[in-house]
């Protein structure tokens, strides 16, 4: 993170690592905390109590009186492994809750413009998120009518066919609201002026541009004596 400070794809490779992240999990081997850049670490929330907190602190107890009721190695792995399951399932009931708000709070607002940010880049077209609302839709690529786009998976980016305009991961993007549907949880956008990136400049462009700097054009045949 501290290499890609002020990299000019900084916010690119924030957004990939980011996604590229495991999914944290309970266990009883300590493996530190990457995030917090602890070697030793145990969860420990406060003041929210998870059911993991509600073991850390009767192991905290046992440790204090001495004894060793819940110390066993196999029923701390099996806990972990259930707990993290569990809390798989509440975080998609969180998401699939917060996505049905998100789109209730848009509904009727077609046609309002947001500054936004591409949140993912897709065959299809691109997620951005709306910064003012924190709301997030689609732009499909047939709304995009002012060149034909191709997909770039590894360079997570769209790129104009004749225009040679981009549409990168973490770039900034203005968007129209175009459709609402409450009952798909779906919001579809629609691009508003130029957007994107720069124009790419691809290897062809970059070799034609050495040729117009060399100054040198194309050899001239000589002619032949009559």
């Amino acid at each position: 993170m501290k290499i890609a400070h002020g990299h000019p794809d900084e916010k690119l490779i924030n957004f990939v690592m980011l996604r590229h992240m495991k999914q944290a999990g309970y266990s009883p081997n300590n493996i530190g905390h990457f995030g917090l850049s602890f070697e030793e670490y145990t969860h420990f929330t406060s003041p929210i109590r998870r059911y993991p907190d509600l073991i850390v602190h009767r192991l905290i107890k046992e440790k204090l009186r001495g004894v060793a009721r819940y110390l066993d190695y196999d029923g701390l792995a099996e806990a972990g492994r259930h707990c993290s399951e569990r809390e798989r399932v509440s975080e998609k009931a969180e998401r699939d809750v917060v996505s049905m708000l998100k789109v209730r709070h848009m509904a009727g607002r077609e046609g309002e413009e947001f500054g936004g940010i591409i949140t993912g880049v897709t065959a299809f077209g691109l997620f951005v998120e709306m910064t003012d609302v924190m709301v997030e839709g689609l732009v499909r690529l047939t709304d995009m009518h002012d060149d034909y786009y191709e997909y770039h998976e590894k360079e997570h980016m769209l790129l104009g066919k004749r225009r040679r305009k981009i549409f990168r991961l973490g770039s900034p993007m203005r968007v129209r609201v175009k459709h609402v549907d409450v009952y798909k949880k779906e919001i579809s956008l629609e691009p508003v002026g130029e957007g994107g990136g720069p124009p790419f400049a691809g290897r062809r462009e970059k070799m034609r541009g050495e040729r117009r700097g060399s100054g040198k054009g194309p050899k001239k045949r000589p002619r032949r004596a009559l």
